[in-house]
């Protein structure tokens, strides 16, 4: 940045800031606006600028007219610290000795306009803000009246103000080896220090403004991609926690105008007066486990039907996506089409179903498989389009595709896969070259200790069964050829029925 305000090894004021101080004397005498200036300008230490702080004097007008035995009285400063103040007023011209006498200069401010003081004190933090450049810069000039660089690191990482986000006073006592109660001292100290700052007025924190102004204009959005815009704008150096912005703007009893959430596994940035878009996204995401559990899979479009019948507003479709690929192993199915389902979720029963159909027939066609899926009365009626159930078995670490034909990659076995009733009517049918009329299969199910009403029931809704023709029944896959089987052995005389 140039001639930066700041030096990062210990944040201290450039020879450049001085230099200006100086540049307003003239002829050997001290300008008399020089007195709007504030103690830190003087560049004295760390100890004599707090002493006199502390002691109400924050302006170099404050200061001039203090003879050595009133400044000797001001607790902290001691010896070194008045001749350290005596020598930095001797290079302002401002010592006792000097030409004009300093209560002639008190009182020639004193009776300078108030808008000639307002338009020094304007042209003074101008000058200051042209050399803060982002957010960080601005934090760093705030904690100047920090006792130490060890203080500052302490306060920044407890409030956030490091851009890694708030801690906790043991996390950060933990770091610097402290204890928790100490760190509350060294933060409370900083506090009130900071505070005293903040009453001489001057930083108007207009990063600080831009930096909530952009995520206000960007919400609802992530956090990681506002944090990124952030830094594509030259707000802040580098990545900064969004906590950190939220503390610093409470700190200085600012409106936030933003807050954050987390939803499933991410954080959004949302605006404080648009709190239903928690309730919204919240809703997104259980309706989005309920419907994969259920159907295996879920879509934008219906969920955003159902989140409006739960509340009555009507959600937009980038906030249903913002909110489902918060889910934990999320993923798509056709992104354009708004088909998605999750990994994570413990039960779905569209794989359950496509494993009991793989165990059977190995290798089979999608078209197929989508016909046995439909078949299962609880997916009442429902089976993805062709496309999205082979982009779901492509994802699917033990399923192949090649083209438009799916198979179990390793094989399945199918008597640990299915159920009790499936296995039965799978073993049965084997042992007639999987294809048989009703009525033989019945008979030989029944023998086995099988219910009717089961083995009817299997016969509707079993995902493993199809019926290439009136009455008889075959596994899912097999290739029944025409004529191969007499419809008539399937049918039942009234007699038997």
């Amino acid at each position: 940045m140039g001639n930066t305000y700041f030096d990062y090894a210990d944040q201290q004021i450039t020879a450049h800031d001085m230099e200006a101080i100086r540049g307003k004397e003239t002829q050997g005498k001290a300008n008399p606006v020089i007195f709007l200036n504030k103690i830190i300008d003087l560049d004295l230490s760390i100890r004599s600028t707090n002493a006199l702080m502390n002691a109400g004097i924050f302006c170099i007008g404050d200061l001039v007219g203090k003879t050595a035995e009133e400044l000797k009285i001001i607790k902290g400063l001691g010896r070194k610290c008045v001749s350290e103040i005596g020598e930095r007023l001797e290079e302002l011209h401002l010592a006792p000795h000097s030409p004009d006498s300093p209560t002639e200069l008190k009182n020639h401010v004193r009776a300078m306009p108030p808008e000639v003081e307002r338009q020094e004190q304007q042209k003074y933090w101008k000058r200051i803000a042209g050399d803060i450049q982002t957010l960080e810069d601005e934090i760093f000039f705030f904690l100047r009246p920090a006792p130490s660089q060890r203080h500052k690191q302490i306060v920044m990482s407890v409030y956030g103000w490091d851009g890694k986000g708030k801690k906790t006073l043991g996390s950060v006592g933990r770091t610097f080896g402290l204890t928790r109660e100490r760190i509350r001292q060294i933060c409370v100290g900083s506090k009130q220090r900071l505070r005293r700052t903040l009453k001489q007025g001057g930083l108007q924190f207009t990063i600080l403004e831009r930096a909530m102004g952009y995520i206000v204009e960007h919400a609802p959005s992530d956090t990681d991609a506002i944090e990124a815009g952030l830094v594509g704008e030259g707000i802040t150096r580098e990545r900064f926690n969004l906590e950190g912005i939220q503390t610093l703007a409470e700190f200085l009893d600012r409106e936030t105008r933003f807050t954050t959430v987390s939803i499933g596994c991410r954080t959004f940035a949302v605006r404080s007066d648009d709190m239903s878009y928690r309730t919204s996204c919240s809703a997104a995401i259980e309706l989005s486990k309920r419907a994969i559990g259920h159907w295996g899979m879920a879509n934008i479009s219906d969920i955003a039907g159902q989140i409006k019948k739960r509340t009555g507003r009507v959600p937009s479709g980038d906030m249903v996506s913002t909110a489902i690929t918060s889910l934990g192993g999320f993923q798509w199915l056709d992104e354009s089409a708004g088909w998605f389902w999750s990994t994570s979720i413990p039960k779905n029963r569209l794989l359950n179903l496509i494993k009991k159909v793989l165990s059977i027939a190995g290798k089979i066609r999608v078209s197929e498989l989508r016909a046995g899926i439909g078949r299962f009365h609880r997916m009442h009626g429902f089976s993805p389009p062709n496309r999205v159930l082979l982009e779901l078995c492509r994802q699917l670490p033990w399923c192949r595709v090649e083209g438009t034909t799916i198979a179990a990659d390793p094989p399945l076995d199918w008597e640990k896969t299915l159920d009790t009733t499936e296995w039965a009517i799978c073993s049965v049918l084997k042992e007639h070259e999987s294809v048989m009329p009703r009525v033989e299969l019945e008979k030989e199910c029944l023998g086995l200790g099988m219910n009717p009403r089961t083995f009817t029931s299997s016969l509707l809704y079993s995902p493993i069964l199809s019926m290439p023709a009136n009455s008889i029944y075959a596994l899912r896959g097999t290739n029944v050829k025409p004529g191969s089987v007499d419809p008539a052995r399937g049918r039942e005389t009234a007699k038997e029925r």
